[in-house]
């Protein structure tokens, strides 16, 4: 061979090696898509598809993702499930009661925004301690406490309304060691007002006011109008002031120290006058 056809050669040798390195070079570093992936199996990279890239030695770009966006001034995702709203609450309390007087043909109640209003400040001043302690206000006063706040305005009200199988209407009396007088006080004829309150105590419990206007529990006499002279239900005597139980729902009853009303489950008559007689302690009612 002569040395010009020897050297010929050895340069075509020469390039197609170079070449042959420089095709490998950009299949290792050229990225397959924008999104910075390797190619699937199976991808041609080059192909007669599509025109291959010009070879490049530059190191190749990491794809990072979008930024989040930001989220210090959006607003906050509301609580779930979503408070009732206070309207709404009003009507649940005003039908619950509506449905025990029509049980027995009485005027039905009107939501009165003043009452409302003085029973949800007395059940903030109650959201401290969730204690008992009635209002000792112008207004007759059903009270109920639930260990957790899943107890409605509903339950409540049902709760006091199921002290009916406790309330002789014939001798106007309770069920010795029984409560009747929030029933009572739902169903009174002269009272034609509410408002009421459900408040989520400080340690999870919740209570339940409601005021009543006029009130009723009055010594003497039935819910339904009739007069009673021999055996009036006793009355408590200023506020009474119970903690809260361990385990089931309570209620309690007051009506205004001015007027002689009954509160509490009744004790045997005797010779003194009823507004002497000291408040014996309600008994917890597990609500339905």
């Amino acid at each position: 061979m002569s040395p010009a056809r020897f050297l010929v050669s050895l340069i075509i040798f020469i390039s197609i090696f170079i070449l042959t390195v420089s095709a490998k070079g950009h299949h290792r570093h050229a990225p397959s898509s924008t999104t910075g992936q390797p190619p699937n199996r199976g991808t041609n990279v080059g192909g007669s598809t599509a025109a291959a890239p010009r070879a490049t030695h530059t190191p190749p770009t990491t794809t990072l993702p979008p930024p989040s966006p930001q989220t210090v001034n959006a607003p906050p995702t509301p609580a779930s499930p979503t408070p009732p709203r206070r309207g709404a609450v009003a009507r649940e309390f005003l039908k619950a009661h509506n449905l025990v007087r029509m049980k027995h043909n009485q005027t039905l109640y009107k939501w009165d925004k003043t009452v409302a209003r003085f029973a949800r400040r007395w059940a903030l001043t109650r959201a401290v301690d969730c204690r008992m302690i009635h209002s000792m206000g112008p207004y007759g006063e059903n009270m109920f406490w639930g260990k957790y706040d899943h107890w409605t305005a509903t339950d409540a009200v049902q709760s006091w309304a199921m002290e009916d199988k406790n309330y002789n209407a014939d001798t106007n009396q309770c069920t010795p060691n029984k409560m009747c007088g929030h029933y009572t006080q739902i169903v009174w004829h002269e009272s034609l007002l509410l408002g009421c309150s459900r408040m989520r105590c400080y340690n999870g419990s919740v209570v339940v006011i409601c005021e009543y206007d006029p009130p009723g529990n009055y010594l003497g006499e039935s819910p339904f109008g009739k007069i009673f002279d021999n055996q009036p239900i006793p009355r408590s005597e200023g506020p009474q002031t119970l903690p809260p139980p361990t385990a089931t729902p309570t209620s309690m009853t007051s009506s205004p120290s001015n007027s002689s009303p009954s509160t509490l489950p009744p004790s045997t008559p005797s010779n003194s006058s009823p507004s002497t007689l000291p408040p014996p302690p309600p008994s917890p009612q597990t609500a339905a």
